[in-house]
């Protein structure tokens, strides 16, 4: 006796079962990964909110891309240009903000949703840029902490005045090179050197100008700086810098001026603070 196996199709209903199911799946961790970012976005801003930041004494300026006053909500959407970067600072009033603004749409700078521990960032290419109060630079000292990813091996600059000035007028900060970044006052500033320095990885620079002990810059935070020019106590003179991202390819995440050479137990307090909200290692 011959016996035949038969096959049997799927039933529509069958059929219409399984893609429910699948759909519930996709439905599941479509679900699961909005939830994820917004843990992580809500992390930032707690960690934002009670950071040192918000209470040391002469803060001119924060910027950074978490908390809910950042960005006009219109904009804050991925893949969207921004016209303003809003000013955090809560020492003092709105109308003294340092607001980083864009008037022209085609030089407008991108929100990207997460680009580094879940975080967003802002994108610049090709010319765009923000342009902000260059005064706050000229005839001070000052303390700067910057969070960002490059993402060319090439001198790319997150500051840089977009035209010619004299000795100790322009503001300079960024990639001189792949391997090495620099804060510089047309012809009087500092490079420091690394291998650390190389490749697209998110990094925290602070930068400290005293006209008592000259120039400081630290790499991703730590005790001791790790490069130091104590003869260069001679401030920026004008305020020809007003622009960032002009010449920058790739993300910026946070900006916190200070128009003070802050103390080493602020500092350190302030680079935790960025370390773990941006999960880069203090070195």
């Amino acid at each position: 006796m011959v016996f035949k196996k038969h096959q049997k199709a799927f039933s529509l209903i069958e059929i219409s079962v399984v893609i429910v199911i699948i759909g519930i799946l996709i439905a599941g961790v479509s679900q699961g990964i909005d939830l994820y970012e917004d843990f992580r976005l809500n992390n930032a801003k707690t960690l934002t909110l009670n950071s040192r930041a918000g209470r040391v004494p002469d803060l001119v300026s924060w910027i950074e891309t978490s908390m809910n006053n950042s960005f006009d909500d219109v904009e804050e959407k991925d893949g969207l240009t921004l016209s303003n970067w809003y000013d955090i600072n809560p020492l003092i009033t709105p109308n003294s903000k340092k607001n980083f603004t864009q008037l022209t749409s085609g030089s407008r700078p991108f929100y990207v949703k997460n680009v580094s521990n879940g975080l967003p960032a802002v994108k610049f290419e090709s010319g765009r840029n923000l342009v902000f109060d260059g005064g706050i630079l000229a005839n001070t000292d000052f303390t700067m902490f910057i969070v960002e990813r490059k993402l060319l091996n090439s001198a790319i600059w997150i500051f840089h005045p977009g035209g010619s000035c004299g000795n100790n007028q322009c503001f300079h900060s960024g990639y001189r090179e792949n391997t090495k970044f620099t804060f510089d006052f047309y012809s009087y500033g500092i490079d420091y050197v690394s291998n650390d320095l190389a490749g697209t990885k998110t990094r925290i620079h602070t930068i400290f100008f005293s006209k008592i002990n000259g120039q400081k810059y630290w790499l991703n935070g730590g005790k001791n700086p790790d490069y130091h020019d104590s003869a260069k106590i001679i401030p920026i003179g004008s305020a020809t810098t007003n622009k960032i991202g002009q010449f920058y390819t790739g993300y910026i995440f946070e900006i916190i001026y200070y128009n003070r050479a802050i103390n080493d137990n602020e500092r350190i307090d302030i680079e935790k603070y960025l370390s773990k909200k941006y999960n880069i290692p203090i070195i």
